[in-house]
């Protein structure tokens, strides 16, 4: 029983690591999805008034 608890509480250990790393990286993950879904909004939202987007260049003018 011994060798298997101490087996068991290795483990954990292996696996908290990795646990814990994706979780942080869930976070920006998150944030990005966010910031890309409004861009997407905005931009049906400019296209929908008419408005030029203003990422795209414009054409010199003469």
């Amino acid at each position: 029983m011994t060798t298997m608890d101490e087996e068991r509480t290795r483990l954990s250990s292996a696996i908290d690591g990795p646990t814990t790393a994706r979780e942080a990286l869930d976070r920006p993950m998150d944030v990005d999805r966010s910031f890309l879904a409004n861009e997407a909004a905005d931009s049906r939202h400019r296209t929908e008034r008419g408005a030029p987007d203003p990422r795209q260049k414009r054409p010199a003018s003469p």
